[in-house]
């Protein structure tokens, strides 16, 4: 008798915690809103004050497709928005991360004037005095 309850000791723990784990939910966090996919945000222009609306002699267009480098088997073709842009005026779009869900921007490109964007492999087709250009700099 003096044994029976000792064994009431051992046992009942376990049966409540067979039970308790036979009724347990298994719940999972609501998955988090990332935001839209990394190609489709906005990119980040950054032009010098005073930077003409209408397009002029010496800008860069938009509608121009750009290849920045931004590694291996990584696509980070993007177009440029509509308008024109000066010399001098950057841009950098958004590249997804291959290691974890966040977005990174690409190296800038660059509408360089004249000559410059010639021999920096300007991806501008149009005639205009500037291009632009994702080479490092």
């Amino acid at each position: 008798m003096k044994y029976s309850f000792l064994l009431f000791l051992v046992v009942s723990p376990l049966f409540a915690l067979e039970i308790g784990c036979n009724t347990a939910n298994v719940t999972q966090p609501a998955p988090i809103d990332a935001g839209p996919p990394c190609p489709t945000r906005a990119p980040t222009l950054t032009c010098e004050a005073g930077a003409p609306v209408a397009a002029t002699p010496g800008t860069c267009t938009g509608g121009v497709t750009l290849v920045p480098d931004v590694g291996e088997g990584i696509d980070a073709s993007s177009i440029v928005p509509a308008g024109s842009y000066q010399a001098g005026c950057t841009i950098s779009f958004w590249v997804q991360d291959i290691a974890s869900s966040d977005c990174l921007p690409t190296e800038p490109c660059r509408c360089v004037a004249g000559s410059v964007a010639e021999d920096a492999g300007a991806s501008d087709a149009g005639a205009s005095a500037a291009a632009w250009s994702c080479v490092l700099q």
